[in-house]
């Protein structure tokens, strides 16, 4: 039988943004200030899509950066 996690598949999406950013940037370090910029989820989305070239939605980002978190990240 098939099983889907959508946790192990939102493991993976977030491996690969990891993989696909230049050496020594993290995937919450890259949030975090652009969150510290007053960048809204859906443009730190698009601009995550254009910079790494794997498309993650706003929401999955917020669902994986709560905001308190983001804002203490710094």
């Amino acid at each position: 039988m098939l099983q889907c996690n959508i946790y192990v598949m939102a493991t993976a999406m977030r491996e690969l943004v990891e993989l696909k950013l230049p050496p020594g940037r993290t995937l919450a370090s890259y949030v975090a200030v652009k969150r510290r910029q007053g960048i809204g989820w859906r443009r730190i989305a698009d601009d995550l899509h254009r910079d790494t070239g794997v498309m993650v939605s706003f929401a999955t980002l917020r669902r994986w950066f709560p905001e308190r978190q983001t804002r203490s990240a710094a």
